[in-house]
């Protein structure tokens, strides 16, 4: 997607703009908890993490982890998967 590739150029402000229009997009028309919307919701927690928004990402990736396990089941790998590996906002950099 359009944000990965941004954030992987080191654009980070627009990786940041291309989530938020796409988490607002899919917020309309899938819903808030939808397991697709929360996707995006983590990546953002990823994004804002990297950018060093440390409470922001943690509030988001509390938010995408929370809601996967809700709507999937907590045994569902992709709740499980939700966090994986998003507890890297504790560190100082994220590793790619």
């Amino acid at each position: 997607n359009l944000a990965l590739l941004r954030a992987e150029q080191g654009r980070l402000e627009e990786a940041g703009a291309l989530y938020e229009r796409a988490r607002e997009g899919k917020e309309a028309a899938l819903g808030r908890e939808h397991p697709s919307t929360l996707d995006t919701v983590g990546n953002l927690a990823l994004l804002r993490a990297e950018q060093g928004r440390l409470e922001e990402a943690g509030a988001r990736d509390g938010r995408a982890r929370g809601g996967q396990g809700a709507a999937l089941g907590r045994e569902h790998p992709g709740a499980r998967g939700a966090g994986a590996g998003r507890c890297l906002y504790a560190t100082p950099h994220v590793v790619r």
